[in-house]
């Protein structure tokens, strides 16, 4: 695409982006060790339930925010050794990290730790949704029996809502 522009601004605009792409992996070097010292301060303070609300003080976070943070932290020292991996090295950011954590976090660390070794050579290159959806088939063929039973489970939540707004508006929400 940026072939397309005018000569002189493609060359700059590929220098620009290139260092935009070098920014990307510094900022997700810096990433994973914050989330290691965050893993780390958890361990040391015990899992304290009070970590998240110190966490959030020394970044100026919501209480809930660093609770996520410390959560993604451990799962990453502890069970997803590749996606930590890939993160101290800049190939993938927190954000995608997250998106390998979160369908795996309702598995046994040996499954986790499968799965993280199955996506390992899958990180790079994916957006988050698909990722996130690469992620879940990993999660659904190694655990397939907790699989059903989570399907189960998110069934029988079904729901439809309306939700009443303001100057005669509303939402319909539905979790099918």
């Amino acid at each position: 695409m940026i072939e397309t522009l005018v000569p002189g601004v493609a060359e700059q605009g590929q220098t620009l982006l290139r260092r935009a792409e070098e920014f990307a992996a510094r900022v997700a070097r810096y990433q994973a060790l914050l989330l290691e010292t965050l893993a780390e301060y958890h361990r040391l303070r015990g899992r304290a339930r009070d970590v998240p609300q110190e966490v959030a003080l020394v970044l100026a976070v919501t209480e809930r925010a660093a609770a996520r943070q410390l959560d993604l932290a451990d799962a990453l020292v502890t069970r997803l050794p590749q996606t930590f991996a890939a993160l101290a090295r800049g190939e993938i950011d927190a954000y995608k990290a997250s998106k390998v954590h979160e369908p795996t976090a309702c598995l046994t660390d040996e499954q986790a730790r499968e799965v993280d070794a199955r996506m390992a050579a899958r990180l790079v290159g994916k957006n988050p949704p698909n990722l996130r959806a690469a992620v879940q088939r990993q999660v659904h063929r190694v655990d397939p029996e907790g699989a059903a039973v989570r399907a189960r489970r998110r069934r029988a939540e079904r729901r439809v809502e309306l939700v009443h707004g303001e100057d005669g508006m509303a939402t319909l929400v539905a979790d099918l």
